[in-house]
């Protein structure tokens, strides 16, 4: 078991009972984000793009990689998977799928999808082209 792996389980226990240590579960929340190393196993650059699509599309880490579907969390998953191949040639797609909640399938569709709305969407392609900058910045530190 992970480190960090074991702090989300002793965050779990702490919102139990969130009402009596509300302070408590957001520092701990602070510490875990904080945690170096590669949560669950994922290879850090990965979990690095996740974060800054997180941020981008204003949602969690962990809510790109759950199975939920309403938006923006489908196309946070789309996009982190184009921008992952475009920055990582080389990342097994394996471990990409898994990052980012998708299948083999998935993982090829979402591909399909972000490079398809690229040829037509001009805003789009700004946002994704600015996704892929603040990536490469972040990961050539």
């Amino acid at each position: 078991m992970s480190q960090r792996t074991l702090l989300l389980a002793i965050l779990a226990a702490l919102q139990a009972d969130h009402a009596r240590l509300g302070k408590n579960i957001e520092a701990l929340a602070r510490v875990i984000e904080s945690t170096p190393g590669k949560p669950d196993g994922e290879p850090p650059h990965l979990v690095t793009i996740r974060r800054i699509i997180a941020e981008a599309k204003d949602v969690t880490p962990d809510l790109i990689k759950s199975n939920f579907r309403y938006q923006p969390l489908p196309e946070a998953r789309q996009i982190g998977a184009y921008v992952a191949g475009a920055l990582l040639p080389n990342a097994d797609r394996a471990d990409v799928a898994r990052v980012f909640g998708l299948s083999r399938s998935g993982l090829r569709y979402s591909l399909n999808a972000v490079k398809d709305r690229l040829s037509i969407d001009p805003t789009y392609a700004a946002e994704v082209r600015q996704i892929i900058e603040s990536c490469r910045i972040t990961i050539t530190k």
